[in-house]
């Protein structure tokens, strides 16, 4: 069976992500077809998502640059998938397209 290969993102400021993650990824792991990847406040991250099937992310406030923006909504549009939790919608404040790519703020 092949493996959902995931990215669990997780940083920012305000809110408790170094409680949420290892949770997280216990939970995760828990599911046999998801291998995660773990990654903590890196947004370089998100120009090198090739390679997984889903961003697991709870990051909050911050600054993306529109390299790392547009690297995720590449990624986005060629069918991955975005799970954003606990404060994903507070992050990139003064970015209109991140707010428009997960819905709200």
């Amino acid at each position: 069976m092949k493996k959902i290969k995931t990215m669990v993102f997780g940083g920012g400021e305000i809110h408790d992500w170094k409680g949420i993650q290892p949770e997280l990824v216990e939970a995760l792991s828990a599911a046999e077809v998801v291998d995660t990847h773990i990654v903590q406040n890196d947004l370089s991250a998100l120009e090198h998502l090739d390679g997984y099937d889903v961003l697991v992310f709870h990051y909050t406030v911050g600054t993306i640059t529109d390299a790392q923006r547009d690297s995720l909504s590449k990624w986005l549009a060629s069918g991955k998938g975005f799970v954003g939790i606990h404060s994903a919608a507070d992050s990139f404040r003064d970015d209109p397209d991140y707010r428009n790519l997960v819905g709200g703020h």
